[in-house]
């Protein structure tokens, strides 16, 4: 089946790790990455953290070459003025608003607290309502009993803040700032902005 959530879900059932990376193709992970992701886990003794998300930078790994053509989202390059933090978030708060920024919360009580930082295990991570799938990682446990919506077909937008949302009821979603990642946000894997939204609605 052509579709994202039934691939995942495919991948999660045959999964033997303890954590998992859903990760996207055009996401490069810095060298410590995974270690830093994975100790975030271990000391988290409680299992309070249900899923995790790697920290997307500006910077990318060293060493990684990128071709031009994958340098580019809708247009713009992506060292561009976008990189600029008080740009950016003008970019993706009000001409792109993120998918997040809408989304509505559909257990009762409602559960989309505003992000806090905090301390598990001694590690400080910030607490975040959802999670986006180019770096996401979940508790394998939490993913089987928390599947993809299988209903949500083919390119499958908002099915990253689907699953986190409902990974939540097992616990806190959070950023590991010290999990490093570059989002490519290739072109050639990207549909038009135009799509999802049609779809999402």
């Amino acid at each position: 089946i052509k579709s994202l959530t039934h691939q995942r879900n495919i991948a999660t059932q045959r999964a033997t790790a303890d954590v998992l990376f859903l990760f996207d193709d055009d996401t490069l992970m810095f060298p410590d990455c995974a270690e830093a992701v994975l100790r975030t886990y271990a000391a988290d003794t409680g299992h309070q953290i249900a899923a995790g998300m790697a920290a997307n930078t500006a910077e990318l790994p060293d060493a990684a070459q990128v071709a031009d053509a994958d340098r580019k989202v809708t247009g713009v390059t992506k060292a561009s003025y976008r990189d600029h933090p008080a740009l950016r978030w003008v970019w993706d708060h009000i001409f792109m608003m993120r998918a997040a920024s809408h989304f509505i919360a559909y257990d009762t009580p409602r559960r989309l607290d505003p992000p806090q930082t905090i301390t598990v295990g001694g590690t400080q991570v910030l607490r975040v309502p959802l999670l986006s799938g180019y770096a996401m990682t979940v508790r394998a446990d939490v993913a089987r009993r928390e599947p993809f919506d299988a209903a949500l077909l083919s390119y499958c937008p908002a099915e990253d803040l689907d699953a986190s949302y409902r990974f939540s009821r097992h616990g806190m979603n959070v950023l590991i700032d010290a999990a490093r990642v570059h989002h490519l946000q290739a072109a050639s894997g990207r549909v038009k902005r135009r799509q999802p939204i049609t779809l999402g609605f």
